[in-house]
């Protein structure tokens, strides 16, 4: 069983974790399944002993994830558990402990029948159930006027455009034609988003108005949906995003135009979405989705396939299993890329689809049925992550595929925090929201895309007002993400800084980019990862986009880490914060194979507004290093001072190496493989970051350490004053800005730290000082010791830092 041990989430599933606190009580539980197994034993009792007399234990056939039928009270428990049948009946596997706590959501989750039999008379249900919907239309033409007429007109406008396409047709052999199988793919996915939005909007319209011909628009698009094969050129094996289109979008005009059709026409739609649940469950039992299938499609078909439930409910009873499976899923193991933090593995772009489709789900079963998915960590910490992710101002977003889209992961975390804020009440999300709309300045109109008006659907009552932290600086453990904000109350102040170092691999959206950084300040992008996603998996993005080489990461003699792989982890395994100093450390050796020991890099950042990189590289075998760097706009490169200067309209940022050792420059512009839709260079949008830098040893070592200062900075402020300090054993920077001085040192090879009058037996050392050198704080880390000019440092002034 211990094969299956991995401290990548998606290799092993087991949940709740080692030491853990469960999402819900009942706790869900997830393990890994065994080949010929007829049945499998939990074990679960109170404390740190299964020995207990108090452990219970339970049978379960079947799917090896499991809900408790039984709440536990507030306590430590462990559980274990075993295959039958399969002649590992006296094997148990390892011992778990794991917590109930006052933050641990209550939550029984019913049988699909108990929802079934509470929503099967209420028509519509979704979203909007009817026991609201005399109110929200009043209000429509109360308070909420504006935003109505702002998505009618969006629906009059559709409606003259009149949109239909027929069933597109299937797709060639992409290892023949892929840039053929790429123009077909797009066209019949953004055409079928396109007429399953409208259906939505019309229906919606139709709704709130009874205005019949927006209804009978609606149902024209539903019943030309209805006319193609679920098993056909849209199946979920052969293009699942159009597909997904019809899951999506479909169920929810049905549920609204539900009156307006004649039973043959609902019964047209409903063999059509019964086609697709049929293959969506297909698809999930497969793979073994959420227990050792980790497709990322399937994430998001597993909020359309609860919407067809709820929309469907009392009229197909085949749905019901589904329907078990889903809201299982859903409180035992979902999200499967992240955790109690509210972070999302795959980047900002991705969640900005994947969670808000997913809240569509939840919060209509919630509405119809009453069962509370939002008591879960996850969906409730959702929020926060994007508040730290998101400014409203992003140039782009980190990280993964769809990350250059920064406006609009903007625009859909305005529905998203604007929801969530009315959901829990939580003004900060709400003034988030409220920022996103100030710099969109025209009215945002929510129902666009996949998307339908969740948070104008959202009542808004009882938030309290609050006000966003100035600065934050946070890890989010669940996926391996640091995040520091230098100003979150004024984005056009803001510097900000993230790094990514994942325990998720390099897998589906994610890139060869653990230890990357993402600097952007003042609303301008800086140092930025290269590439586009116009195609997946095509020449340019797999050939350029994912490597790490792309990124402002580290290659090692031109290769760098191993990509589309869940293996090639990192790490976050340092991190402090405080009013002045920020600290990181993030471990991504494991992603680059057994070609590398070790590949570091600490973030030091000061004072809001400088930041430090320290990179250590063991090798395996001796190997030149090579840092990289990619910029919006050129770079100017000073080789022979070892700097260089990124400068966009307003923001620019100085960058310093420090490093005692004979350094190479390489600055170059283009790209070998150019992305699929562009014949020339000349068409390449900006956010393709097409400028590079390469900085590289000049021979190959067994070790090394590099220092590099980061200053991003207004152009129209001056430049701080930065110095290599390379005399003596180790190396560092001095920093001099008005009247602060900064100094920054490390140890190489193990040896200790004797630089500048700086002695130390750490790894690094930060000073803090005056302009007359007076120190006002220290940090050291890895150590316990600080000299500065032969004399100790005062305790008082130091913080320890570990590494």
């Amino acid at each position: 069983m211990r094969e299956f041990r991995s401290p990548n989430p998606l290799l092993d599933s087991r949940r709740p974790g080692n030491g853990a606190t469960a999402d819900l009580n009942p706790p869900g539980f997830v393990w890994h399944p065994i080949e010929g197994a007829v049945a499998y034993e939990l074990k679960i009792g109170p404390g740190t002993n299964l020995e207990s007399g108090e452990a219970k234990l339970y049978r379960t056939e079947g799917r090896t994830l499991w809900l408790s039928p039984e709440a536990l009270s507030r306590g430590t428990y462990c559980w274990a558990w075993r295959a039958l049948g399969c002649g590992q009946d006296e094997v148990w596997s390892d011992v778990f402990t794991f917590h109930i706590t006052e933050e641990t959501g209550e939550l029984h989750v019913p049988p699909a029948s108990v929802v079934v039999e509470r929503v099967k008379h209420m028509r519509p249900r979704h979203l909007l159930p009817v026991t609201r919907l005399e109110a929200f239309r009043a209000d429509c033409q109360g308070k909420l006027k504006d935003e109505w007429q702002g998505l009618k007109r969006c629906a009059e406008e559709r409606l003259a455009e009149n949109f239909l396409m027929t069933e597109p047709p299937f797709l060639p052999d992409r290892l023949k034609e892929q840039d053929v199988w790429g123009q077909i793919w797009r066209k019949a996915m953004t055409g079928s988003r396109q007429m399953g939005q409208d259906a939505q909007l019309f229906a919606l319209v139709y709704l709130i108005e009874q205005e019949e011909q927006f209804g009978r628009a609606a149902v024209e698009r539903l019943m030309e949906f209805s006319r193609w094969d679920p098993e056909g050129s849209t199946s979920t094996f052969h293009n699942n995003e159009t597909h997904m289109s019809v899951m999506n979008l479909g169920t929810r005009a049905y549920d609204w135009v539900h009156d307006l059709m004649d039973e043959s026409e609902r019964e047209a739609v409903r063999q059509q979405f019964l086609g697709r649940g049929r293959m969506t469950m297909e698809r999930f039992e497969r793979q073994d989705y959420g227990i050792i299938g980790y497709d990322n499609h399937s994430g998001r078909l597993l909020g359309f396939q609860g919407e067809l439930c709820l929309v469907l409910a009392g009229e197909c009873p085949e749905i019901e299993p589904w329907l078990d499976y889903v809201m299982q899923t859903t409180a035992g193991m979902f999200p499967w890329w992240g955790g109690k933090e509210g972070g999302w593995a795959q980047g900002v772009s991705y969640s900005s689809t994947y969670c808000y489709l997913f809240y569509h789900f939840i919060y209509g079963l919630r509405e119809a049925a009453g069962v509370d998915f939002y008591r879960k960590p996850f969906f409730r910490n959702h929020g926060d992550w994007r508040l730290m992710c998101v400014p409203p101002n992003a140039y782009l977003v980190p990280f993964g595929d769809g990350r250059t889209n920064g406006a609009g992961s903007a625009l859909s975390s305005w529905g998203l925090q604007r929801h969530l804020g009315r959901v829990y009440g939580d003004g900060r999300l709400l003034a988030h929201a409220e920022q996103i709309q100030a710099v969109a300045k025209e009215p945002i109109v929510e129902s666009k895309g996949l998307f339908s008006p969740l948070s104008f659907l959202t009542p808004d009552e009882g938030s309290v007002q609050a006000e966003l932290p100035v600065s934050a600086a946070r890890v989010f453990h669940d996926i391996g993400w640091m995040v520091f904000r230098a100003n979150l109350q004024k984005p056009e102040e803001d510097i900000r800084f993230t790094m990514r170092s994942s325990q998720y691999g390099t897998v589906s959206h994610s890139h060869g980019d653990q230890n990357s950084f993402v600097i952007e300040a003042f609303g301008e992008p800086l140092a930025i990862p290269s590439g586009l996603y116009a195609l997946y998996s095509s020449v340019h993005h797999h050939g350029w986009t994912r490597q790490t080489r792309a990124h402002n990461a580290v290659t090692f003699d031109g290769a760098g880490q191993i990509v589309r792989s869940p293996e090639a982890v990192g790490a976050i395994t340092a991190f402090h914060t405080d009013e002045r100093l920020t600290y990181t450390l993030g471990d991504a050796s494991a992603a680059y194979g057994d070609r590398i020991k070790r590949c570091t890099r600490e973030v030091f950042c000061l004072d809001r507004k400088f930041f430090v990189l320290v990179d250590r590289f063991e090798p395996t075998y001796e190997s030149m290093w090579t840092w990289h760097l990619h910029a919006a706009r050129p770079m100017v490169v000073d080789a022979q001072n070892r700097r260089a200067l990124v400068q966009y309209e307003k923001a620019c940022m100085d960058v310093v190496f420090c490093h005692s050792l004979e350094l190479r420059f390489r600055a170059w512009d283009g790209f070998d493989l150019m992305p699929f839709g562009y014949d020339s260079s000349e068409d390449l949008p900006e956010n393709i970051a097409r400028y590079h830098l390469d900085v590289f040893s000049a021979m190959p070592l067994e070790r090394d350490a590099l220092v590099t200062v980061l200053s991003p900075r207004r152009v129209t402020d001056p430049a701080a004053q930065i110095t290599p300090l390379l005399d003596g054993q180790g190396e560092g920077a001095r920093i001099e800005d008005g009247g602060c001085v900064y100094r920054v040192v490390i140890g190489k090879d193990g040896a200790a730290i004797d630089v500048d009058g700086i002695r130390c037996d750490g790894n690094a050392a930060v000073l803090f000082e005056t302009a007359d050198g007076i120190l006002e704080r220290a940090a050291v880390v890895g150590g316990q010791m600080l000299v500065v000019n032969g004399k100790e440092v005062d305790p008082s002034l130091m913080i320890f830092l570990e590494n």
